[in-house]
């Protein structure tokens, strides 16, 4: 994991996607139990979450791990994703286009 990427952003940001009543039983300052979490959200088949608001799960995790790039449209690898970009291309649309300093970028992970 990057020194950059804290466990209180990937809170915050998966708690943005599907609320913080899904954390109250959580130990918000457990890694595991907070990627289990999340990851319970990306694999449940209740249909209470759209398929963009998993897709935007599963990036998050994978920005978090530092496993997501920032790509441009040609598909080349501009750097490592961050972990609100992650997330604004997983809800973006399924294509995740998103505008980054001007330029059109999608996250990939």
């Amino acid at each position: 994991m990057s020194t950059n990427n804290t466990l209180a952003e990937l809170t915050s940001l998966a708690i943005s996607i599907i609320g913080s009543d899904r954390f109250d039983d959580v130990d918000t300052s457990g890694e595991d139990q907070i990627t289990s979490r999340v990851q319970a959200a990306i694999d449940a088949t209740d249909g209470d979450l759209t398929g963009l608001q998993k897709n935007a799960l599963r990036l998050l995790l994978a920005a978090y791990n530092c496993d997501a790039d920032l790509c441009d449209e040609t598909g080349d690898t501009i750097r490592v994703a961050t972990m609100a970009e992650a997330v604004e291309s997983g809800l973006a649309s399924y294509e995740g286009v998103i505008l980054v300093n001007g330029r059109r970028c999608y996250v990939e992970g």
